[in-house]
């Protein structure tokens, strides 16, 4: 019941004919990813790569241009790299319910990639700042 809720078939053909490229990389600043970065928790779950927000703060502090270039390559490519799009999901109970067969009873926490997290709030602020 769990994966069904959670992962509808809806025939959608991931692979799709990528849009031209555009030039958003050229406005994204060491700043904007910096803050994409320490925005996130360091107390937070890792995602399936294990790799929690920690040891990419420490590289941000040895080579941070290493993680703007990334950054920047991926909202240049205009796609989500694969790994980052993989996700452990931890089913949860929430107490006190009388029917623990219902779905709502024992909703999914999703634990995602931290350094996709970090590409998705950099393209969301681009989006932001481009609508505004």
């Amino acid at each position: 019941m769990l994966r069904h809720e959670s992962f509808p078939l809806d025939g959608f053909d991931q692979y799709y004919e990528l849009p031209p490229a555009g030039s958003a990389h050229t406005c994204l600043t060491e700043e904007a990813v910096q803050r994409a970065l320490f925005s996130q928790s360091v107390l937070k779950a890792p995602g399936p790569e294990k790799l929690s927000v920690g040891p990419i703060w420490l590289l941000w502090q040895w080579d941070k241009e290493r993680i703007v270039r990334l950054t920047r390559a991926v909202i240049r490519m205009g796609r989500h790299s694969e790994v980052w799009k993989q996700a452990s999901s931890v089913v949860v109970c929430k107490p006190c319910k009388d029917d623990y067969t219902e779905l709502m009873a024992s909703p999914s926490i999703w634990l995602l990639s931290c350094m996709g997290k970090v590409v998705e709030k950099v393209a969301a602020e681009l989006l932001s700042e481009e609508a505004e």
